[in-house]
């Protein structure tokens, strides 16, 4: 999920694309952990049409939670996030939180 970044994933002739924001290491809310594994399940079925990118919250070194750029560039004021892009380039649907599988694999379905 670290191969594409989110520029190039957004390229004519690209597939539709899932990104997942979070730090499982250092979440607030202890929700990024459960949120990664369950894109992560999801990832598995949906690889041949969906690209699956995750965007660490924080930037390297972990340690000094400075937010990472991409963050910020998406004005995002908590954490874990999840939003699926179409190949336009259009956000489609967004999850703040815990989004368990059977509400995130429904819009997963509609975007591939």
């Amino acid at each position: 999920m670290h191969d594409l970044g989110i520029a190039a994933a957004l390229q004519p002739a690209q597939k539709p694309l899932l990104v997942v924001f979070a730090t499982p290491a250092f979440c607030t809310s202890a929700l990024c952990g459960p949120e990664l594994g369950t894109v992560l399940k999801l990832r598995d079925g949906y690889t041949d049409t969906v690209n699956f990118i995750h965007v660490e919250i924080y930037q390297y070194p972990f340690e000094q939670q400075q937010t990472a750029k991409t963050v910020d560039e998406w004005r995002l004021p908590s954490e874990p996030w999840v939003f699926m892009v179409d190949r336009d380039g259009i956000v489609r649907d967004r999850f703040e939180g815990s989004a368990p599988i059977e509400e995130i694999e429904p819009a997963l379905k509609a975007l591939a």
